[in-house]
């Protein structure tokens, strides 16, 4: 990821873009933390879980990241599609692949998906996140 594709986004916004994509879970959280900390919603909330319970099913966890990941589902459906820039609809899908994962025999592992921008194609809409699987 380039510095003008977060460019739009705070800083410690695209260090856990970073962090996420390298699948290091549990580092993505502080930076989360500077922006929740800040701001105190829902929506940064929601995405310190996800990171929490994505840590905790690499660690063979079961009961933790099922309300980790349920819940980060149930903070962010008040923000509908979209929040800032970022695509709601691709966090949930993954947060329900991730859950899908808890049914399986261990060992388990987190779905592989990435976060994406993507400039959109009018000027004069912000730059877009996704989360997408990795193919």
């Amino acid at each position: 990821m380039t510095a003008s594709s977060t460019a739009e986004y705070p800083d410690p916004f695209a260090a856990f873009v970073e962090l996420f994509n390298a699948k290091r879970y549990r580092d993505c959280i502080a930076p989360l933390e500077v922006l929740w900390f800040a701001q105190r919603d829902d929506f940064h909330k929601a995405l310190i879980r996800m990171c929490v319970g994505c840590n905790q099913i690499g660690l063979g966890l079961d009961s933790g990241p099922r309300f980790l990941l349920t819940t980060a589902q149930e903070l962010l459906a008040p923000y509908g599609d979209e929040h800032n820039g970022v695509n709601i609809g691709s966090i949930i899908t993954f947060l329900h692949t991730a859950l899908s994962v808890l049914d399986e025999p261990p060992p388990r592992t987190v779905p592989p998906f990435k976060i994406v921008f993507r400039r959109p194609t009018t000027d004069d809409r912000p730059l877009e996140m996704t989360l997408e699987q990795n193919s």
